[in-house]
């Protein structure tokens, strides 16, 4: 186990960004739940979304085989219709970008 110690300076500093937005906190609830580990954090959210949500589909979004970094896109959007906007408006090169890395092979859930 590894400590990290922080002086009063230290915390001080820290900087914590006030809102991800909704697409943002989806995207990171996806991996969450795509990883199905239920780190004891997370453990009894995981176990209640899990048994009323099946998540196959967009689970595949998250998946480490594909490389799409929402985050630089849609940033923090206030509302998952400006998130969606702006992917939409994403410039062809920025999502050549993205893309580039997806691995063809790697069947999605049909």
């Amino acid at each position: 186990m590894l400590r990290i110690h922080f002086s009063p300076g230290d915390l001080a500093r820290v900087r914590f960004l006030p809102d991800i937005g909704p697409i943002m906190e989806a995207w990171f609830s996806l991996t969450v739940l795509r990883a199905g580990n239920g780190r004891a954090l997370f453990a009894p959210w995981v176990r209640n979304v899990r048994i009323s949500r099946p998540i196959r589909l967009l689970g595949a979004l998250t998946a480490p085989t594909y490389p799409l970094n929402v985050f630089t896109i849609v940033r923090n959007a206030p509302t998952c219709q400006e998130g969606l906007d702006r992917l939409q408006s994403a410039r062809v090169e920025q999502l050549r970008e993205e893309l580039e890395g997806f691995d063809a092979d790697v069947p999605l859930p049909s």
